[in-house]
């Protein structure tokens, strides 16, 4: 799963044992599950169950082999991988550029660039020496300078790097950031902090964790928490009580009104069958 992007049919093959081993059941014998499988698989924070389905799973463990590779250029697998694939330069920017996957590529290849795409969004360049950025065109400062439309277009060059506009003493040239920017995104690059030796290297951090490194739980979070359908709530209290596991679940279906009570019994089983009863005493002449 951490090179290979799974096919369709056996995630939801993992995800159907998933869910036989949450509720129960088996090929002879049907059980009702409680609550809908993707709700269960939100965060707990947000008063789910925080399970994790295996399409997002397997979509996480592929952004952190992206990850080794973007961190890791001198290892062999890296190496080899880029001169199998020709991958000059940037590895974000080759597979930004690249719009379709060539034939010669290997399917492990291919899973990496999907894993690098997928990447690229939670990433933000930390700027070194500058000589690797581009100015207007990389996400260097939470969004690349090109798209922004107060900035006048006659100023931007595709070629500019971020070290242009710092001087050897590795401090920004003022005049010329306010000469080319408007006051808000010039003030903004101003307080940029630039680091004090110009041997630094221009790299890519993490932005969904204050110590920038990439970790599987921060990224299948961003990869949920748009759909979660939070509450306004904190309901993480439920699962660090000091009660036995079944018990924090009962708890949970309690709260969710998801117990499986007479009632609910028989709303889902009894009057289905009462109603093709009574649909068939009324065919009877």
């Amino acid at each position: 799963m951490m090179t290979s992007k799974l096919p369709i049919s056996i995630v939801n093959e993992i995800d159907r044992f998933n869910r036989r081993f949450l509720w129960g059941g088996n090929e002879e014998k049907r059980v009702p599950h409680l609550v809908a499988w993707d709700e269960v698989c939100r965060p707990k924070r947000f008063g789910w169950l925080g399970l994790r389905t295996m399409s997002k799973y397997n979509v996480v463990l592929l952004q952190k082999t992206a990850w080794r590779y973007l961190k890791q250029p001198d290892c062999l697998w890296v190496k080899a991988f880029k001169a199998i694939n020709g991958v000059q330069g940037d590895p974000i920017h080759f597979v930004s550029n690249s719009v379709s996957c060539a034939s010669s590529w290997s399917h492990t290849w291919r899973s990496l660039r999907f894993g690098l795409q997928g990447l690229s969004s939670g990433l933000v360049l930390c700027i070194g020496d500058g000589k690797e950025t581009l100015f207007w065109h990389d996400n260097w400062l939470g969004h690349p300078l090109a798209l922004n439309p107060a900035i006048n277009a006659d100023f931007i060059d595709d070629s500019s790097k971020v070290c242009d506009f710092i001087t050897v003493d590795m401090e920004w040239d003022s005049n010329k950031v306010f000469a080319m920017l408007p006051m808000e995104i010039a003030s903004q690059i101003i307080g940029y902090p630039l680091p004090k030796f110009s041997s630094m290297k221009d790299g890519y951090v993490w932005k969904l964790k204050a110590n920038g490194q990439f970790s599987t739980r921060s990224a299948s979070l961003s990869l949920v928490a748009e759909n979660s359908g939070d509450l306004g709530l904190n309901f993480s209290w439920i699962w660090v009580l000091p009660v036995i596991p079944k018990w924090k679940y009962f708890i949970w279906l309690a709260w969710r009104n998801r117990l499986l009570t007479n009632a609910k019994r028989a709303s889902w089983v009894f009057q289905p069958r009462l109603a093709v009863l009574l649909v068939d005493a009324i065919r009877k002449p």
